[in-house]
């Protein structure tokens, strides 16, 4: 009813006090989709540009505050799991140096594949027994584990057949033993 009232009074020449419901209307029919299609003035205070430029602003400060929340989400997950999660898993801690695999280093299923980790430096302690006990014997290594670690989140290298070496995850052992 006032859109009526307004263009036939001749659109704020005589009305001025419905510029401020123009306004509303505008914006209204930016945010709500079924509003799109109502009557327009013919001559509106705003460009249709300049509805754009609003809308464009305000798509670009939600963008940026999305792409700024959503790395440290992230990166906060993925370093509480790194650091607490203690998995416990079935695995081999072979040596294949000698059949130009590679030399000591776990292979623990993990879901559908076979994850190859190295033991940290400070795990070394718990390892080595298991290590010194297989040297008995000869030929390639496979020492059936079950082995309590959590990833480190670190790369270490490890020395394979003919000179070269290959880069695998490290882990923290917990807890070892023969199985």
């Amino acid at each position: 009813m006032l859109h009526v009232k307004a263009v036939l009074n001749g659109f704020g020449c005589k009305n001025r006090d419905l510029i401020p419901d123009l306004y509303f209307n505008a914006f209204r029919r930016l945010i709500h989709p079924f509003h799109a299609f109502e009557p327009t003035f013919p001559q509106s205070p705003l460009s249709l540009r300049a509805y754009y430029n609003i809308l464009e602003k305000m798509i670009k400060y939600v963008v940026i505050l999305i792409g700024l929340m959503f790395p440290v989400a992230c990166s906060q997950s993925v370093v509480e799991s790194a650091e607490n999660d203690l998995i416990t898993k079935k695995g081999l801690l072979l040596n294949q140096l000698a059949v130009d695999g590679c030399s000591w280093h776990f292979a623990v299923a993990m879901g559908d594949e076979w994850g190859q980790y190295l033991a940290s430096d400070q795990s070394n302690d718990l390892v080595y027994p298991l290590i010194e006990k297989a040297m008995t014997l000869t030929g390639t290594y496979s020492i059936g584990v079950e082995i309590t670690f959590r990833l480190t989140g670190r790369k270490k290298e490890v020395e394979c057949g003919w000179g070269k070496h290959l880069s695998m995850d490290e882990i923290e052992v917990v807890q070892i033993r023969e199985v």
